[in-house]
This record gives structure tokens, sequence and C-alpha cells, in this order.
């Protein structure tokens, strides 16, 4: 049993991370983050040292909250104190598993900043849904969205989980009759972002990179 009060963040994701079956994560389109990918997604998503820090910075697909930690990270190296940076972030993902992890880890760098640890700052919640009205438009969006494509997912009788398949009608113009979870979380999060100062900065896959 990993002690939260003493262990990394990092080796909380993964333990879990190891946990997971290859097929549970490919049923979910959940590919975990590698650390170094996600300090360096967010070290481009930040404003450079000296100008104005994010507000609030959320991943709406947070999984075991990668790309939180960093974020942490970053708002402290900016001069941001800690327990104000804990409640400048947060993190949705549709998966109790992954929400437990995330919260986890959080408490174990809550724990090591010296700080109380804010469970409530990651919630289990269909980012393509409702997001919680406590929280203040974003001005950045960070994350590694699933992966999953609608013409390999059994996730439902059309391709996609009924949230997706949804959102997907609603913005058909834009996103076309093959999107993939990734292209459909991608504008869900340009869509919540501050229009004046957000920032946007999220994994994709080749093929949606390649596509119309």
């Amino acid at each position: 049993m990993i002690n939260p009060r003493t262990a990394d963040p990092w080796a909380i994701m993964r333990t879990d991370e190891l946990a997971a079956s290859t097929a549970e994560r490919a049923a979910r389109g959940a590919w975990y983050t590698p650390r170094a990918v996600a300090e360096q997604i967010t070290a481009l998503a930040f404003p450079p040292v000296g100008e104005a820090t994010p507000l609030f910075v959320v991943d709406p697909t947070c999984g075991g909250g990668a790309f939180l930690v960093v974020a942490l990270d970053a708002l402290v190296q900016r001069g941001v104190p800690a327990e104000e940076a804990l409640r400048r972030i947060g993190g949705l993902d549709i998966d109790a598993g992954a929400v437990d992890t995330a919260r986890r880890a959080l408490a174990a760098w809550a724990d090591r900043h010296g700080v109380r640890a804010r469970p409530e700052r990651v919630q289990q919640a269909d980012a393509l849904g409702p997001w919680p009205e406590s929280w203040p438009v974003p001005d950045l969006v960070l994350g590694n969205p699933p992966f999953a494509s609608p013409l390999r997912s059994a996730a439902g009788p059309a391709g996609l989980p009924p949230a997706a398949e949804a959102f997907r009608a609603r913005h058909r113009t834009e996103l076309g009759p093959y999107a993939d979870l990734a292209a459909i979380h991608l504008l869900n999060a340009a869509h919540r972002l501050d229009a004046t100062t957000g920032r946007l900065a999220l994994v994709v896959p080749q093929s949606m990179l390649a596509g119309r």
C-alpha cells in the first residue's frame, strides 16, 4: 500500500497504470501520458515566466492526473503559493478509478508542499456534459483526451458513448461524420475557453491531424 503522505505523485499514477489491463485501457480509449510529454506540452502552453500566470487550468479528461500535477508545478515555479495553485486547477474524468488515482496523486503533491489536500478539485463527470457551476471560465485547457475511433470502438451503437455522439450531432458541420473522441473533446474544450485569453493544448492522434 502506497502512503500518499510520503509517495511521489508519479509513483501513484504509475502503479495504477500498471494495474489496468491493456484491454481495459483500450475499451475506454485511455492512454496514459508519460511525464516528459505532459511537462513539454505544459511548458509550451504556459505563458513565459514573468507574464501573467493562468487563473484557472482544466484537464477535462484528466485520467490519473498527470497534467494537473505538472500544471501545479508550473504555477508554483511562477510564484503562485501551493495552496492557491490547488484552487487554480480542475480535473474531470468519466472513470471513477481514474478520479481516485488523480485525487491521491494531488493529495501527495499537496502533502509534499505542506498544504491541505483538495479532493474536490477532481470530479467524476463527462466533460461533454455540464462542468461544475463553481468553476470559472478556464484560460488554459490541457490534457490527453481519449482516442477511441467511432469506426472501431464498441462504446455504443454508433461507435461512441451517447454524450459524444450527441455532441457530434450538434456540431456535425465542424466535426463531420467520422470525428473520433479526440476531435470531439478538442472542439468542446475550445468552446469552454475564455474567448480573450484562452490557451488550448491537447494531445491529438495523427489520424486527426491528417484528416480534413
